[in-house]
């Protein structure tokens, strides 16, 4: 008995290593126009603010791309769209560093990466951790998850420089896509599909706990609908619409953030450097947040956690704002930034916790249409909320007024989950097909 849960345990956990070294290719995948961009753009005879098109249309294919990657998780298997897009990624990054020699082809190149790139991302987690871990487990799961893309920004940070320096910004992206290649095998190696298929069942199951059987033989059976009906399926269900438009407004503050954070704490005094700690105080501030909150949602509600994360950051973009209005009349001057940039980070760990949360609001033969669908919509978010928080800033003339659009977004955000969104997880909540039945009605 011991020899089967131990079995067990390793192909769940080795499930979740899959979900941390895809993360890692998203985050290589993610940065490599950004560390390479003042490299390139000459040899193509366009500016910086001109090459920058090249990370746009990345952003509108793997936001695009996730809604029929998801789906075909749900058609071939998790593990088999896992490989396919870890390779379809490694192939155009090494494409790109080979082959792209105008702007035009350099769009083209790295937008296919990014087709490639939306199933490693959260199209997928979602399904790839709610199999393989029972509810009252998810969220544990999902810290090593995201735990990947972390680890990952740091790494590229230090990497991608040194390949630059030493072959160039095409041997930089030929080695990021050889790493990409030898992390695609390894997923191959750890990934699995149903653990029916291979006679095991979700991790963490209390004695005498099972998924019911009646909904296994429906799911076997649904599991032979084609692409299109699923998909048909997902969009008739209002959580698909609730959720897309939670998530837009998640996109629109992160995807602002991440846009305007350094350049906002320079204009309101910040050096250069102090600026980018500042935004690395951020990320290192997202990871511990990640670890705390994330299994939280094992505990409570799921909605609950999500929904204080939104009030918690709405009132820090608050603060912020009032702080970056005048930063010398601060109680400890500019050190204050650091300490609410790095309060920010922590409450800022909106994707683990709604991945866990979209984990039970779908049955396991849609799940993945459904995450990937509500990633699609989500391009929303991601393409207009730095278009509208340019806009504010040029109205009002200062950068310090995007605190408050984020303000704005969370704080709908969280008020919007409350309303809408079922409880699930939790110990009080964790079955989730009481949420799928609630979801469908």
């Amino acid at each position: 008995m011991s020899n089967g849960l131990s079995k067990n345990a390793l192909c769940a956990w080795g499930m979740a290593g899959s979900g941390f070294l895809a993360q890692i290719i998203c985050i290589f995948t993610l940065n490599s126009v950004g560390m390479t961009i003042a490299y390139f753009s000459p040899d193509f005879g366009v500016s910086v603010t001109d090459a920058a098109i090249v990370s746009s249309v990345y952003g509108i294919t793997y936001g695009g791309f996730g809604m029929i990657w998801g789906a075909c998780s749900d058609r071939i298997g998790t593990r088999k769209t896992l490989v396919i897009c870890g390779c379809g990624s490694a192939v155009f990054m090494m494409s790109f560093g080979l082959f792209a020699n105008s702007l035009p082809v350099a769009v083209f190149l790295y937008a296919c990466a990014g087709a490639f790139t939306a199933g490693l991302g959260t199209s997928l987690m979602p399904k790839l951790v709610s199999s393989w871990f029972a509810s009252r487990w998810v969220g544990k799961a999902l810290i090593v998850v995201s735990v990947g893309g972390t680890i990952a920004g740091v790494v590229i940070g230090v990497l991608a420089p040194q390949l630059i320096l030493g072959f160039g910004w095409r041997g930089c992206f030929v080695g990021i896509s050889l790493i990409g290649l030898c992390v695609t095998a390894a997923i191959g190696l750890l990934a699995k599909d149903a653990p029916k298929k291979y006679g095991q069942h979700p991790f963490g199951l209390a004695d005498g706990e099972d998924i019911e059987p009646s909904r296994m033989d429906e799911h076997a059976e649904l599991q032979r609908e084609s692409m299109g009906a699923k998909v048909i399926r997902v969009l008739k269900m209002p959580v698909t619409w609730k959720m897309g438009i939670i998530m837009i407004l998640i996109q629109a503050c992160i995807y602002t953030n991440t846009t305007f954070m350094v350049t906002t704490m320079t204009a309101a005094g910040y050096t250069l450097v102090a600026a980018g700690l500042i935004s690395s105080t951020h990320r290192a501030a997202q990871t511990a947040g990640s670890i705390v909150w994330s299994p939280l949602t094992d505990i409570f509600a799921r909605k609950y956690i999500l929904a204080l994360l939104g009030f918690l950051c709405a009132v820090t973009f608050v603060a912020l704002f009032a702080l970056l209005e005048d930063v010398e009349t601060a109680v400890f001057g500019a050190a204050t930034g650091f300490v609410l940039i790095a309060f920010l980070g922590f409450n800022k760990a909106f994707i683990p916790v709604y991945e866990s949360q979209i984990t039970e609001l779908y049955p396991p033969e849609i799940l993945g249409t459904g995450s990937g669908l509500i990633v699609t919509i989500s391009l929303v978010g991601r393409f207009f909320g730095p278009f509208i928080a340019g806009g504010i800033i040029d109205a009002t003339g200062s950068y310090n007024s995007i605190w408050l659009f984020n303000a704005a977004c969370v704080l709908l955000m969280a008020v919007l989950v409350l309303v809408w969104i079922p409880k699930t997880g939790g110990k009080k909540y964790g079955n989730p097909f009481v949420a799928i039945k609630k979801a469908l009605n």
